[in-house]
């Protein structure tokens, strides 16, 4: 039983994320700059041995970059000195390290968007009470069903997509940041002047600071509040057409094997093909990005968004985001498939398939300890080592 189009149109409106989303996007932006900008970025190297110690470490995590970068995006890049290069390496370091913190504050606005948008708590409680009533071979079930398989399937693979185009975005922008304020002391550097001081080095944090929320708030609100549920939308009409064979009616539903669920996934994919290669779609209006430019009066955050729409229209994008979801699909076949088909080679239910899914999608907001101390996302550790995401993080560190 698939809802109306009224009750669809209620179901992607998410009124509880713009509250969450906009809190959330003030904290991170506050917590960036405070922590992330002034301590690492305005130190003096080699003052003091804990310095010494964590440029050493540095050195020893730094991601395999090619020995001449590529060309950013319209931008032409000053010549610099050895020195100056192994610095630049050390901030991009720095610069995947707050991608991944910034992930951490902003997934969970992402995990309850996409949770709004695809309920099936109302179904799954219909279905016991139909069971309880030896009901649960009506045509009532058979259409809750129905709604609860759609609905989990999309809400997996949306939540493939809708995190494979978050780490990008964030990617794409924590760099053009970076760069920025890379770019600034080289300035300083070569007109040998004491501008970076800890009052001028203050100043400009502060209004990098601002700058940075402003961007948050103008990329992330629409991408929660509009973005989100428009790819929700758009992958649950390839759901239903690529399972639309799948009825629980169905004897043969009683034995979906794991090559078959892999096989229905691939569908979805192909069906989504073309979405890959549209983010810019999920994070502008469809009228243009003048609608969010003219409301930004800082020429600071009104310059990263627009680079960070020129980036996103790049094959360097493309690729990174193909590749984002490979990896992304892989780790899902490798890591959660395995707990759900077990070694069985005869198949499982698909109703038992369908209700071990939400473990799976619950895995992309979950972290684990890296270094001792910070809690990185799993699926964004593989993807920050992919060639593709190191050259989009190249391209816009500039």
């Amino acid at each position: 039983m698939q809802p109306n189009n009224n009750s669809r149109r209620r179901r992607y409106e998410t009124p509880g994320v713009a509250t969450l989303a906009s809190a959330g996007l003030a904290a991170y932006g506050t917590y960036c700059l405070a922590n992330w900008a002034w301590n690492q970025w305005y130190k003096k190297e080699g003052d003091d041995s804990q310095q010494r110690q964590q440029q050493q470490h540095d050195d020893t995590n730094i991601i395999p970059m090619a020995s001449h970068p590529s060309k950013p995006l319209g931008r032409e890049r000053s010549p610099m000195s050895p020195q100056q290069w192994r610095s630049r390496r050390q901030r991009m370091v720095r610069c995947g390290d707050e991608v991944a913190r910034a992930l951490e504050g902003l997934l969970p606005s992402l995990k309850r968007a996409i949770e709004e948008a695809t309920p099936t708590i109302q179904e799954t409680q219909a279905l016991k009470q139909l069971k309880t009533k030896g009901q649960h071979s009506s045509q009532q079930a058979m259409d809750l069903w129905e709604t609860v398989k759609v609905r989990s399937v999309t809400r997996l693979v949306a939540t493939a997509y809708a995190h494979s185009i978050l780490v990008l975005v964030v990617t794409v922008q924590i760099h053009l940041l970076g760069g920025k304020l890379f770019e600034e002391q080289l300035h300083t550097d070569n007109n040998n002047t004491n501008d970076n001081d800890d009052s001028t080095a203050s100043d400009l944090m502060s209004t990098y600071g601002e700058s940075h929320k402003e961007v948050l708030h103008n990329t992330y609100k629409y991408y929660f509040e509009q973005g989100v549920p428009a790819l929700i939308q758009s992958v649950e009409t390839s759901v239903q057409s690529a399972l639309a064979d799948w009825k629980f009616s169905d004897a043969s539903c009683l034995h979906i094997t794991r090559g078959a669920f892999d096989q229905a996934l691939q569908r979805i994919r192909q069906q989504q093909s073309l979405e890959e290669r549209r983010l810019l779609q999920y994070l502008v209006p469809s009228a243009g990005m003048s609608l969010i430019t003219d409301a930004v009066s800082d020429e600071m955050a009104r310059w990263i968004l627009y680079e960070t729409w020129d980036v996103l229209e790049s094959p360097v994008v493309a690729m990174a985001h193909r590749d984002c979801l490979d990896v992304t699909f892989e780790r899902m076949k490798h890591s959660h498939w395995t707990k759900i088909f077990d070694e069985s080679t005869t198949g499982k239910p698909l109703a038992l398939i369908i209700s071990k899914l939400k473990h799976t999608s619950r895995s992309f907001f979950e972290f684990q300890q890296q270094h001792q101390t910070d809690a990185v996302n799993g699926y964004y550790l593989e993807m920050q080592c992919l060639p593709s995401v190191m050259e989009l993080a190249d391209v816009s560190f500039g």
